[in-house]
């Protein structure tokens, strides 16, 4: 008697074969919030260094639980944004010179070349809006408000280089303004009297109307310079 083989049941159609299903969209979770508002604020310097950050410090002044609050402390501190301390909670680090300095060389580079790759792209339209957040940025200055000055900084650059349709290297120039924006804060109130920002970016804003790449790249570069020449001095009175 030959032997007996088993057979495999011939699959039965799928209900869900033929159907083309649009993707799913998912909203940010409470978690997926806190970690964007807290990065929005170390990127613009609203958390200096050595700032103690604690979940229920972030659930208090959230309103959100203690799951989404641990779950974006952790995803900062696994991304080198927050550094444990002795005591209970994640600390913002303080930047060291030697890691400014090659944060701002990478910077030279690459911000020239966003603000050129981004130039066809911006409207008149985007360009008045450049100049409103400079309207309020200098507003921010007068009232003293330097988290304000900073975050509008940041705003005013990143609404230039996101229209470069480089998203790397937009990832790039995004850490590493989330790197530098709490040692930023050591600019100010110090930085006051020889402040060129307003100056730079109204050199920005000439050249993204006149439509001239060279003249916008040499705007960039000198912002960069001027602020960094003043941070690297306060940094090295610190450290002394």
């Amino acid at each position: 008697m030959p032997p007996v083989t088993a057979t495999r049941p011939a699959p039965s159609p799928s209900a869900e074969a033929g159907v083309q299903l649009a993707p799913v969209v998912r909203g940010k979770t409470l978690g997926d919030q806190a970690y964007t508002s807290l990065r929005d604020a170390l990127a613009s310097g609203a958390l200096p260094p050595g700032h103690r950050l604690t979940v229920r410090g972030l659930v208090e002044l959230l309103g959100i639980g203690f799951t989404p609050a641990r779950e974006a402390l952790n995803r900062l501190a696994a991304e080198g944004c927050l550094e444990a301390g002795q005591s209970r909670g994640l600390f913002v680090p303080a930047l060291t010179l030697a890691r400014y300095e090659e944060s701002y060389t990478i910077r030279m580079a690459l911000e020239p070349m966003a603000a050129t790759a981004a130039l066809p792209h911006l409207s008149d339209a985007d360009i008045d809006a450049l100049s409103s957040i400079q309207d309020s940025l200098l507003a921010a200055k007068k009232r003293k408000e330097y988290v304000t000055v900073l975050a509008r900084n940041r705003e005013f650059h990143f609404s230039i280089y996101r229209q470069c349709g480089m998203p790397t290297l937009l990832a790039i120039l995004d850490s590493l303004y989330l790197q530098t924006g709490p040692t930023l804060r050591l600019l100010y109130p110090l930085y006051e009297r020889e402040w060129k920002g307003g100056i730079n970016h109204a050199a920005v804003l000439a050249a993204l109307r006149a439509r001239d790449a060279r003249a916008l790249a040499n705007a960039i570069r000198q912002d960069l310079r001027d602020g960094r020449n003043h941070l690297v001095e306060q940094m090295r009175q610190a450290a002394a």
